[in-house]
């Protein structure tokens, strides 16, 4: 016989009380939280989780959830289409709950807290395999998660090769800091950026065609 199928805790109690609620709504809160059942059931060692939830409003309202969820953490970035919620708690189907009340969430994941995997330590050209990695999470305005895989990388890296990385992690920083509204900052390390691809003389790096003055989002010229 196969292994049994998790079944599912009770539902917070926000999706079982509340009335005049949007079915397409609702279906996709329970549709959200019957996938996190799944996902805490393959990540049951773990006391406490870090979620990322997907919202369509470019502005959440913080003290809400610190209210409702009392999380661990909790930080907020907008993106050029509504906003992720990054936040640890021990109660996740609570958060989860509490968020579907006020927002409609477009989507969610469980980080993992340990060492981000990566291939391309050991590749030919390490650079080049980094930014294959890294675009997906470029072109969904990913950049925290982006930064990880990066920063992993930096940690091991040697030479003119520590210092590229450097210069992308710098990149993905600044988008980071304008999502949490602190523009100034954000071109401060965007220009640091810069600054080092030019000291680097690095053909690698000019071909990524940076825009000389800091914009959001980020736009690489990946091949």
């Amino acid at each position: 016989m196969g292994s049994a199928v998790p079944r599912m805790t009770s539902l917070p109690p926000i999706l079982t009380s509340r009335r005049n609620v949007n079915p397409y709504k609702l279906f996709n809160g329970l549709v959200c939280i019957k996938a996190l059942d799944y996902a805490l059931f393959s990540n049951r060692r773990y006391k406490r989780l870090r979620l990322i939830v997907e919202v369509t409003s470019r502005c959440p309202d913080k003290d809400f959830i610190r209210k409702q969820v009392n999380p661990l953490h909790l930080i907020i970035r907008q993106k050029s289409q509504g906003s992720e919620i990054d936040l640890e708690s021990d109660k996740v189907h609570l958060a989860l709950g509490e968020i579907f009340s006020k927002y409609f969430i477009t989507g969610w994941r469980i980080v993992n807290l340990q060492n981000p995997e990566n291939k391309c330590s050991d590749a030919p050209n390490q650079l080049a395999c980094l930014l294959r990695a890294i675009r997906p999470y470029l072109e969904r305005e990913r950049y925290w998660e982006a930064h990880e895989v990066l920063e992993a990388q930096w940690k091991v890296a040697v030479g003119k090769r520590k210092k590229e990385i450097q210069v992308l992690v710098l990149l993905c920083v600044s988008m980071i800091k304008e999502q949490m509204g602190q523009h100034e900052v954000g071109i401060e390390v965007y220009n640091r950026a810069i600054k080092i691809i030019e000291e680097l003389k690095s053909t690698e790096l000019r071909a990524l065609n940076l825009p000389f003055e800091f914009s959001y989002p980020l736009r690489l010229h990946i091949s």
